[in-house]
């Protein structure tokens, strides 16, 4: 059976309902990361007390997810869905196929190793 990564670039305000739908679908192992990062669209300055600042990035969270086979669309769904506003910014789904997966305690491999 195939084991696929699924990295996920979301809004920060979309992580609740994010994981309310990764969990209806069965889906519980998540590592989210903070980032930053740019698209093809340009993001405004901030402004402060002391003038703005604009470096070009906007705050965003990864999503790492390691998935076998059986659970890869609905998961890719359910974040979609979840995610979803509608404007440009919403985020990126990429998937990755995954050629091994060990648990360190046991040395379990393949899908034993992700449950």
């Amino acid at each position: 059976m195939s084991i696929y990564k699924i990295e996920a670039n979301i809004r920060p305000d979309k992580a609740v309902a994010v994981r309310e739908a990764l969990h209806a679908v069965d889906v519980t192992m998540v590592t989210v990361i903070e980032c930053r990062g740019s698209g093809r669209v340009p993001i405004p300055g901030h402004s402060f007390r002391a003038g703005s600042h604009n470096d070009g990035l906007v705050h965003r969270l990864r999503l790492d997810i390691i998935v076998s086979e059986p659970f890869l669309e609905k998961t890719v769904e359910a974040i979609r869905t979840a995610a979803c506003t509608g404007e440009v910014g919403d985020g990126k789904i990429f998937i990755i196929p995954v050629q091994e997966v060990v648990r360190i305690r046991n040395n379990d491999r393949g899908v034993p190793a992700l449950q």
